[in-house]
């Protein structure tokens, strides 16, 4: 398993001990496998490259036999730079959804749900951090209440002012 995941994270595309645990016919368990990945790094017999959201997306793209040339540059292009507390694989994996959003491809072959079978990411992370990078890159404005409307009152005000009415 220490070797599945290192040679997976030196591939570009990470899967994670705990995923790789579960489907070894022993199940052991993930700390034990993280804790040998450690004492193998401290002692300089393993290298872990840190992943690159740029390699990810190609390398996703190669499996999924992206031929969409539009697709496949936007991805790249939306993945050059890496976002702050956005994992790579997540980063990847949202910039082709969104690419292929952009550029209105419909197909099938581009959905969230297939995106998540070849980068290995749950579909709902690829749909959360696709919003967030739309808000990033400009593309769809944060949502905020009208002006008009009263904002909604937190649960704490409401506890309060039904202490107050009670006295």
């Amino acid at each position: 398993i220490a070797a599945l995941h290192v040679a997976s994270r030196n591939a570009q595309l990470p899967i994670s001990v705990a995923e790789l645990c579960k489907f070894h016919s022993e199940e052991p368990q993930a700390k034990v496998v993280n804790r040998f990945i450690k004492q193998a790094r401290e002692r300089n017999l393993i290298d872990l490259l840190p992943p690159n959201a740029e390699a990810i997306v190609a390398n996703v793209l190669a499996r999924m036999n992206s031929t969409n040339d539009e697709v496949n540059a936007k991805a790249t292009e939306m993945c050059r730079n890496a976002l702050l507390n956005v994992p790579p694989k997540n980063q990847a994996a949202s910039a082709i959804y969104l690419a292929a959003k952009e550029i209105g491809t419909t197909s099938r072959k581009y959905s969230g749900v297939n995106i998540s079978k070849y980068a290995f990411v749950e579909r709902r992370q690829i749909y959360l951090y696709a919003r967030r990078m739309q808000q990033l890159f400009g593309f769809e404005q944060p949502k905020r209440n009208p002006s008009h409307e009263v904002p909604a009152v937190s649960a704490a005000d409401v506890k309060l002012l039904r202490n107050l009415r009670q006295r």
